[in-house]
């Protein structure tokens, strides 16, 4: 269901930090406007290490301050079935580079008013 009055929002984040962090800020600015809200898109960033396979390991500095920046927001993420991995650099073997950079992420007025939202798939 789309609400009458509701605010959708499609990132894509740079890989940089730096820019992350600007990107972070005005989204907080955002999630001020008191209608419901839906973040979604290619974060860059993963919040688990389970969600990366191959290549470096994740940098647990940006993951930690991409869940503060979840935590701030006041959003969560929506429930996604599928393959756990969003992207991958389809590359062979020891080249080969998984994450699950895509999410969507609602604040507490998306759920209050869609407590049961529809299971985002991979495809």
């Amino acid at each position: 269901m789309l609400f009458q009055r509701s605010l959708m929002t499609m990132v894509h984040e740079s890989c940089s930090l730096r820019e992350r962090h600007f990107l972070w800020d005005r989204l907080l600015q955002i999630q001020g406007s008191y209608i419901p809200w839906l973040c979604g898109r290619d974060f860059n960033g993963s919040t688990e290490v389970m969600k990366k396979l191959g290549g470096r390991p994740p940098a647990l500095s940006a993951m930690s301050k991409f869940m503060d920046f979840i935590l701030e927001a006041g959003i969560q993420s929506l429930h996604f079935s599928g393959s756990i991995f969003t992207w991958c650099n389809v590359k062979e073997g020891d080249r080969c580079q998984c994450s699950r950079l895509d999410r969507v992420l609602v604040d507490h007025l998306w759920m209050d008013i869609e407590p049961k939202p529809p299971k985002l798939t991979s495809i």
